[in-house]
């Protein structure tokens, strides 16, 4: 799972486990590097990627 986290004044960290992103000055640039590991997570494990916003989640998989 990524999670993306408000910390305050219009900025925004992802997080996912041993892997974090300093803060981004706008939820744009946080949901882009979000959904760009999502997808290496998903290629590696196969599997299928949990996303949590503040806007709601999002689940990412690969194609086959």
């Amino acid at each position: 799972m990524i999670e993306i986290r408000e910390s305050g004044d219009g900025r925004f960290e992802v997080y996912a486990e041993g892997h974090h992103w300093e803060a981004f000055a706008g939820s744009l640039g946080a949901i882009l590097a979000a959904q760009g590991l999502a997808m290496r997570l998903a290629v590696e494990s196969g599997g299928e990627v949990l996303i949590e916003t503040p806007w709601g989640a999002k689940q990412v998989r690969v194609a086959s």
